[in-house]
C-alpha cells in the first residue's frame, strides 16, 4: 500500500514539473510599446501544439514544457523564435517593412451598365482572326451577315460609330474589314440609342447602336491594308488598298480597289444601318400578286464587265466651336457669289427649333425642360423669337372674341374693342410694330 502511494506521488510530481504556465510580454524593440494581438505559437518537436494572442497590454500566458519554444509573429515586424524560460519573458520584435504581392484584377469579358453592354474584344480575338468582322462574329448576341451587316439579338443596328463618330454614314463593312483585331479594344452596344444629344434622357427610342473603341496605340495613327494579286498577262486580277486615320475628334478614310474577275466591288459600300424612309412609305404589291424575277443559269460574276474600279474617300471631324463652319461658309460665298449662303451657324438652328415649338403652341414649361434651361426666362427672352406674321396669325385666331380685320398697313389697324381695352391694346400693338 505504501509503495503504491509513493508511486502515485512521484508521478504527480513529475507531471507538475513537466507542464507549467509560461507568461510574457511582447513589445516594440524601439518604442517599447506593447503589441496587442501578436500571434504566439507553441512548438514542440517541430510541430505546433497550441496558439494564443497577446492582450491589450501585450501580455500572454501559455502552458509549456522546458524543451518547448514559441514563435512570435506580428504584421509589420520580423518573426522571432524564443526558447521557453520559467521567469516572465520579455520579447521585443524588430519592425520590418514588407511588400504586398502584386495582384492583377481583370474585369469580365462582358460588362453591362444601364443601357450599354461593353465587350472586351481582346478576350474574344485570337491569332486566326484577320479583321474586326471576324471578332464581332464571336460576340454573344451579335451576328454579322454575309454582306457585313451587324445585328444585335436579331435587330439590325441603327447607328455604327468608331470613337463616337460616324465616318462611313452607315457603310461600315469596308472599315470593319480593314481594322485588325490588334487595333481595337472594346465594342459597345447601346440600347435605346438617341443620336440627338438635346433629346437624350428626354425622348426614348428602340434604336440600337454600336460604338467601337480603339487601343491607345492605334488611335490617331495611319492604319491600312494592301492586297496585290499576281499579274497575269501584264494585268493584275484584283488590287486593293485601304488607308484609315481614326481619332476621337477627326477621322478620314481612303479606298482604292480594282477588279478584273467580274466581282461586285461596289457591294461593300452599301448602307447597312436602318433605312432612312419608313417601310410604310414604300409602295407594296398585293400578297396575291406574283412579283416576277429574272434568273440566269450562270453566275453573276460572269455577267459583269471584266474591269471594275472604285475610288472612295471619307472625312469627318467633331467641331468644338463654330469657326470651321463659318470658314466653310465664307469660302463657299467667295466661290459662289451669285448664290451666297445666309449667315447660319449650328446654334442658330437651336433658336429656330425653340421658336418653332413655341409658335406651335407647346407648353412653355415642357419647352423649358426640352431645351435644358434652368430658368424659363432664358427660353422666353433668349431662344423664342416673335414675328409680325406669327402675331397676325394669333390675332386672327382671336377673331371670334375680338372682332377686327388685319390690314396690310399696321398704322391703320383699329380693333373693335370695348372702350376700356382699346388704349391698352393700341399701345401694345404699336410697340410690337
Amino acid at each position: 500500500m505504501k509503495c503504491a502511494l509513493v508511486a502515485i506521488l512521484l508521478f504527480l510530481s513529475q507531471s507538475c514539473m513537466a507542464q507549467s504556465n509560461i507568461s510574457g510580454i511582447v513589445q516594440d524593440s524601439i518604442t517599447k510599446h506593447p503589441l496587442e494581438m501578436a500571434n504566439i505559437t507553441l512548438v514542440r518537436d517541430g510541430k505546433p501544439i497550441s496558439f494564443t494572442r497577446t492582450n491589450e497590454e501585450g501580455g500572454f500566458k501559455i502552458q509549456a514544457k522546458p524543451n518547448d519554444f514559441i514563435v512570435v509573429t506580428f504584421l509589420g515586424y520580423q518573426k522571432k523564435t524564443v526558447t521557453i524560460t520559467e521567469q516572465p519573458m520579455v520579447i521585443s520584435l524588430i519592425p520590418e517593412a514588407f511588400n504586398l504581392k502584386e495582384v492583377e484584377v481583370k474585369g469580365g469579358r462582358i460588362l453591362g451598365r444601364a443601357d450599354t453592354i461593353t465587350y472586351d474584344l481582346s478576350r474574344f480575338s485570337n491569332e486566326r482572326d484577320n479583321s474586326l468582322n471576324d471578332v464581332l462574329k464571336k460576340l454573344p448576341g451579335i451576328d454579322v451577315g454575309k454582306n457585313g451587316q451587324i445585328t444585335y439579338n436579331g435587330k439590325t443596328i441603327d447607328r455604327f460609330t468608331i470613337e463616337g463618330l460616324d465616318l462611313t454614314g452607315g457603310k461600315y463593312n469596308k472599315i470593319n474589314e480593314t481594322l485588325k483585331p490588334s487595333e481595337v479594344d472594346k465594342a459597345e452596344v447601346i440600347e435605346h440609342d438617341q443620336p440627338i444629344k438635346a433629346l437624350r434622357d428626354k425622348v426614348f427610342t428602340d434604336n440600337v447602336a454600336m460604338n467601337i473603341k480603339l487601343k491607345d496605340e492605334a488611335r490617331d495613327q495611319w492604319l491600312g491594308s494592301l492586297s496585290l494579286s499576281k499579274p497575269i498577262v501584264a494585268k493584275s486580277i484584283c488590287d486593293k488598298a485601304d488607308i484609315l486615320q481614326l481619332g476621337k475628334t477627326r477621322q478620314q478614310m481612303y479606298n482604292i480597289e480594282s477588279d478584273m474577275m467580274g466581282r461586285d466591288i461596289y457591294a461593300a459600300n452599301q448602307r447597312l444601318t436602318s433605312i432612312l424612309l419608313p417601310s410604310s412609305s414604300l409602295p407594296t404589291l398585293p400578297s396575291f400578286h406574283h412579283n416576277p424575277t429574272l434568273s440566269f443559269p450562270i453566275d453573276d460574276e460572269r455577267m459583269r464587265q471584266n474591269s471594275s474600279y472604285d475610288i472612295r474617300f471619307a472625312k469627318t471631324a467633331k467641331n468644338k466651336n463654330e469657326n470651321e463652319m463659318r470658314w466653310a461658309m465664307h469660302k463657299y460665298n467667295l466661290l459662289h457669289p451669285e448664290t451666297p449662303l445666309p449667315h447660319i451657324t449650328p446654334h442658330v438652328f437651336r433658336h429656330t427649333f425653340c421658336t418653332n415649338l413655341a409658335n406651335a403652341g407647346m407648353d412653355i414649361k415642357n419647352l423649358q425642360y426640352l431645351m435644358g434651361h434652368s430658368d424659363v426666362g432664358v427660353t422666353l427672352n433668349v431662344y423664342s423669337h416673335s414675328s409680325y406674321d406669327h402675331a397676325a396669325d394669333q390675332l386672327q385666331k382671336l377673331a371670334p372674341i375680338v372682332r377686327f380685320h388685319m390690314p396690310e398697313n399696321t398704322s391703320e389697324f383699329t380693333p373693335n374693342l370695348t372702350p376700356d381695352l382699346t388704349p391698352i391694346f393700341t399701345k401694345t400693338w404699336r410697340k410690337m410694330a
